[in-house]
């Protein structure tokens, strides 16, 4: 019994090493990603798969967006899924997608481009729209259509049965000759039914066009005239005119009561508001003399006027002239009227009777300085001692400064003929004192220049002397 219990162990050990050595030679090995499925790359040996499971299952992606996401990761023409039951009692795809209390227009099926563009949407309230995202009937279709089989040849037309079928049918033709025929307020076809038109309205009822109306060279008329309103073929229109020269032609006289905006808005702000440029033969304001009450004369019309600085601005790239409307409303507030909107508008010919006042300021200025100019004259010719001995020339003579007005220099030109001792430009102030001489050595012409930076503003002579002789006097003025 002993021997025995010996032989057994040994053969079961025997038995265990050669089972142990037969099971390592078939053990699968291999490693994988967290998340990744499993799947056989041998016939031992595992790996990832292409699906990936974090909560959202993704095939082809290791970042799905949704409960089953899949990517095909690079352009192909083949089908990213397919599904294919070719049992004969088997059934397609069943989706259901949408809470029955969920928002109605929610998208059931949705299938659009990679940039976006919905080509189909299925909405839970059984709206489908093709290339449109928001079908607003039970079938809308953004584009065009085709039902087979309507088609065919010649000219038809689709009908509808009481249960809704769509078909095609040929249009019946009526031999007869139809006649439409109105009797006071009765409207009929010969043959056909009649509708009472009602009381009081106009022969064809009041209705709504729903096409464009041809007038076929014919009137708008009141009274069926050749008068109203022409529109002609090109679409040009005329009140009393069938002249095609213009969009819009009248004849006559012409009303409008309320704001008129040409190639602009009306604005309530203008009886007449104009965007771009306007000409007219004549324009004549409007002047009713009982409108106007307390009449004043204009005073210190030259100080305002000083006041303001005409500027060149561009507008629609076109060079103009004007007046900062801001500045000319400080100053003149009477000329400036503003829209609600913001928008300024002044009154340039209200400038005129301030203009009118202050050339007339500015001659009696002129003529006061001309009188302070002869005094000054004598004074000056009293105060030289005058040279009878000397031949002058006619053509000895000064020439008007230019500018004149100036501001910071001006230029004194001259012209001397005759040989001489001495000759110089004497620049005095209105009380005779001189300011400054400026020599002159060379017989011909000749030119001074005065800088005007160290004198005051107002009105100066200058006088052209050649040997204590005053040849010629003139005035400037300095600003």
């Amino acid at each position: 019994m002993k021997k025995i219990s010996l032989l057994s162990i040994a053969l079961f050990l025997c038995f265990a090493v050669i089972s142990t050595k037969a099971q390592k030679t078939n053990m699968i090995s291999g490693s994988g990603s967290v998340n990744h499925v499993a799947k056989f790359t041998g016939s031992t040996t595992i790996g990832n798969s292409s699906i990936y499971d974090n909560g959202k299952i993704g095939i082809g992606t290791t970042n799905p967006q949704y409960k089953l996401h899949v990517e095909t990761g690079s352009f192909t023409n083949d089908w990213t899924a397919y599904f294919n039951n070719q049992s004969a009692y088997g059934k397609g795809l069943l989706i259901k997608a949408v809470y029955p209390g969920a928002a109605p227009n929610n998208s059931i099926l949705q299938l659009q481009t990679v940039d976006n563009l919905v080509r189909l949407k299925v909405q839970a309230n059984g709206k489908v729209g093709i290339n449109t995202d928001n079908p607003q009937a039970n079938l809308h279709v953004n584009g065009s259509a085709r039902i087979t089989n309507l088609g065919g040849t010649g000219t038809k037309m689709v009908v509808t049965n009481n249960a809704g079928d769509l078909s095609k049918q040929t249009i019946p033709i009526n031999t007869d000759e139809q006649t439409l025929s109105i009797s006071g307020n009765n409207l009929s076809i010969s043959g056909g039914n009649s509708v009472t038109l009602p009381s009081g309205a106009d022969n064809l009822g009041n209705h709504t066009a729903t096409q464009n109306v041809k007038l076929n060279g014919y009137w708008l008329s009141g009274d069926g005239d050749n008068e109203g309103v022409f529109i002609n073929s090109s679409g040009t229109v005329g009140i009393n005119s069938t002249s095609n020269n213009y969009s819009f032609s009248v004849y006559g006289d012409t009303h409008i009561d309320g704001p008129v905006g040409i190639l602009t808005s009306p604005d309530a702000t203008y009886d007449l508001k104009i965007s771009y440029d306007a000409i007219a033969h004549k324009w004549y304001e409007y002047f009713k003399s009982e409108n106007f009450k307390d009449m004043q004369n204009i005073d210190n019309a030259i100080t305002k006027i000083n006041s303001l600085n005409g500027i060149t601005y561009t507008n629609n790239n076109i060079k103009e002239v004007g007046f900062n409307a801001s500045k000319v409303e400080k100053i003149f507030p009477e000329l400036i009227k503003k829209s609600s909107n913001g928008e300024y508008g002044i009154d340039y010919n209200g400038f005129i009777p301030y203009l009118t006042e202050a050339i007339k300021e500015q001659q009696s200025q002129i003529n006061e300085l001309n009188n302070k100019i002869n005094r000054l004259s004598k004074i000056i010719e009293s105060k030289l001692t005058i040279n009878k001995s000397r031949n002058t020339i006619d053509s000895d003579y000064l020439e008007q400064n230019i500018p004149n007005p100036s501001k910071n220099k001006t230029t004194i030109g001259y012209m001397l003929n005759s040989t001489f001792n001495t000759a110089y430009i004497t620049l005095n102030d209105l009380s005779g004192n001189e300011i400054k001489k400026y020599y002159i050595s060379n017989v011909g012409s000749g030119k001074v220049q005065v800088d005007l930076n160290v004198i005051d503003s107002g009105i100066y002579t200058y006088s052209l002397v050649i040997d204590n002789t005053i040849i010629d006097t003139k005035k400037m003025i300095v600003n």
